[in-house]
Order: C-alpha cells, then sequence, then structure tokens
C-alpha cells in the first residue's frame, strides 16, 4: 500500500527533471531597449527582520512593445546608498516635472530614485 504513493510522488516529481523546450523555428529580433515602466512595486516590514523594496520595471523599446522584465532590489549590495527609508522619503518628495494623477506620480519618483541609485543606465526621466 505504501508504494503506491512513493510511485506517484516519484512520478510526479519526475516530471519536473524532464522540463521540455521549444526550438524556435527562427530567431525572435527585437527592437532597441528604448524605455523602462513600472510593472509592480512592493515594500515589504517583516516583522522579524528589515524592510525591503523590490521593483519589477518592464523594459520596452520605442513602440511600447515589451523586450523583458527586470527586477531590482532595496538592499541590495552593488547599490549600497540604496536604502528603504531613502526610498520612502523620496515616494513623500516631490520630484521637478511630475504631473498627471497621485498614481503616476509615485511611478515617478520610484522610477526617479532607482535612477538616482545608479540602478539604471543614464536615463531621463519623463513625467
Amino acid at each position: 500500500m505504501r508504494k503506491i504513493p512513493l510511485l506517484i510522488v516519484g512520478l510526479l516529481g519526475a516530471g519536473v527533471l524532464y522540463a521540455q523546450e521549444a526550438n524556435l523555428t527562427s530567431p525572435v529580433t527585437r527592437g532597441s531597449e528604448a524605455k523602462y515602466k513600472i510593472r509592480s512595486f512592493v515594500v515589504v516590514n517583516p516583522p522579524g527582520g528589515s524592510a525591503s523594496a523590490a521593483i519589477d520595471v518592464s523594459i520596452q523599446d520605442a513602440s511600447n512593445n515589451e523586450i523583458r522584465i527586470t527586477s531590482f532590489s532595496i538592499p541590495d549590495s552593488t547599490h549600497a546608498g540604496a536604502t528603504v527609508p531613502g526610498l520612502i522619503t523620496a515616494m513623500m518628495t516631490v520630484r521637478a516635472t511630475e504631473t498627471g494623477a497621485d498614481s503616476r506620480k509615485m511611478q515617478f519618483r520610484v522610477l526617479g530614485y532607482y535612477a538616482d541609485q545608479g540602478y539604471f543606465p543614464a536615463a531621463t526621466l519623463t513625467p
């Protein structure tokens, strides 16, 4: 009786080990990366640890086609100046030229903070 559940678990686990892939018949070409847009943004303050922040950024071409998604986080050893308190201060501080609804302004401030901390290559923020 015990052998059957173990066999089922073994067969289900084997699927993970032998994942399939799909080979493209011709390479996909993409446009050049032209802009970053926020996909998601999260600040976490767990009861037993220190606060952290994560941003998922959609990297798009000039026609707003998504090329890929990348994630950035605070704290991050390669960007020692970036801190969660600094991010929160940036979120509450008006940036020059920001316009639009509150959510748009917040995205502008968050992108601006990450750009100021060197997470992005040279970029011009567009409000």
